[in-house]
């Protein structure tokens, strides 16, 4: 069980809202079939590449330490946060891409958000928006950082929270640089390599697509994986204190 007051505290056996008219799924340990998590890079991927594509297309200088991603902040300024929100209890939500392929619809993130307040988390909008993105905003966040700040400013916001959900973008290797673990959301295809000890990609379950409207990939999936991270989280926490 998880220390007393954390809104985390065991979410075995809790209900996620699944629809925002209330319909539920119950939660359940997501198919391995569906997770991977797999420290340092792969045989053929260049590290050097990722450093450069990071460098040009976001303007922040990364480097490799131990096999991944590593942003020094220490000479960054901090940022404002929301007085009344906890960082420990904020989930970065980065709904953006430049590439359609790899987006999950808004309001598939509306319905996951809804779940992580009622387990009592904040969700905080992060990244930057594509072209024909600059109409679009997450509207049940706690707070809407998207858009609004540096790159590294952004990278700050994604370092503050307990986890960094959204598309396979060059934005998940950076929070994994800030030491946030990341919840890739592939709805179709796989994820980009390299992959990391803290990295929890989720694809989509089969090719049957559960809504054309909204494309593959259901709430429930993403639901799961996020209730796995955070329960696997706290017991790690509860281990070191004992």
């Amino acid at each position: 069980m998880g220390t007393a007051g954390d809104p985390a505290s065991d979410l075995r056996g809790h209900t996620f809202l699944s629809a925002l008219d209330g319909t539920q799924i119950h939660y359940r340990k997501v198919e391995e079939g569906n997770r991977h998590s797999i420290e340092g890079t792969h045989w053929g991927f260049n590290t050097d590449d990722l450093i450069a594509r990071i460098q040009q297309e976001l303007g922040l200088s990364v480097s490799i330490r131990d096999g991944r991603p590593f942003l020094d902040l220490s000479d960054v300024g901090d940022v404002k946060w929301p007085r009344k929100l906890v960082p420990e209890t904020c989930v970065a939500v980065d709904p953006y891409a430049d590439d359609p392929e790899r987006r999950w619809v808004f309001p598939r993130y509306e319905i996951l958000i809804a779940n992580l307040d009622y387990i009592g988390f904040n969700a905080i909008a992060v990244g930057h928006p594509a072209r024909d993105q600059k109409d679009e905003r997450l509207l049940r966040v706690a707070a809407d950082f998207a858009g609004k700040f540096s790159p590294f400013k952004t990278a700050v916001v994604i370092s503050k929270c307990r986890l960094w959900i959204g598309p396979d973008t060059l934005w998940r290797h950076v929070a994994a640089a800030v030491g946030t673990p990341q919840l890739v959301v592939v709805p179709r295809g796989v994820a980009d390599q390299p992959i990391y000890s803290d990295t929890t990609v989720v694809v989509a379950k089969g090719k049957r697509t559960e809504s054309e409207a909204l494309g593959p990939l259901s709430v429930a999936e993403v639901a799961e994986a996020v209730a796995g991270i955070i329960n696997a989280r706290l017991r790690v926490s509860q281990s070191v204190r004992r």
